[in-house]
């Protein structure tokens, strides 16, 4: 049976995960999104599936995905490999299969998050929002280890954070509405 890792063979919200994923976490990759009826009960015979209610069934899209480390271990037991993607899924409207059933670390499936919730929490370029955490982390660096008055600093560079992220906001919003 030949896996899928057809991103088109998943609804928008997972698809937009799996994005999220790829482009986050250049150390993994998607090792299966959907499953057609006949290949979900091929895999409740060899015992690796136990429902034939999966969210990787395709009715019509697949709800959910599999993924790997690329490199020697593909499914690290280390949770501390684990914690910030699914950690990031999570902000994506994902629940971990660890989280759900207490195995299968790479199985993602979409949890009771309203989609259209996360497009309009997300609503920006996903560069955007990686090149926001990256001077978040930049600023909280510069406060825990520059700072004479670590409070009065952290207070300057919070109102220059929100005049950095309105100014964006607006340039965003000016390229939306042309």
């Amino acid at each position: 049976m030949k896996l899928s890792r057809d991103l088109n063979d998943l609804t928008d919200k997972s698809n937009y995960a799996a994005c999220v994923l790829l482009n986050e976490f250049k150390q993994c990759g998607i090792n299966e999104t959907g499953r057609t009826k006949e290949q979900q009960r091929e895999n409740i015979a060899k015992g690796v599936s136990w429902t034939m209610d999966s969210y990787h069934l395709m009715n019509p899209k697949a709800r959910a995905f599999d993924i790997y480390f690329k490199g020697d271990e593909l499914y690290p037991k280390d949770i501390n490999r684990w914690i910030p993607i699914i950690n990031r899924m999570k902000e994506c409207g994902m629940d971990c299969g660890y989280t759900l059933w207490g195995k299968d670390w790479m199985h993602f499936q979409e949890d009771e998050t309203d989609y259209n919730q996360i497009k309009m929490e997300n609503n920006l370029p996903t560069d955007w929002s990686k090149i926001m955490r990256d001077e978040v982390n930049i600023l909280d660096y510069t406060v825990s280890h520059n700072a004479a008055d670590p409070d009065a600093f952290e207070e300057k560079l919070r109102s220059m954070v929100e005049l950095m992220i309105d100014r964006r906001v607006k340039k965003i919003l000016e390229k939306l509405t042309k």
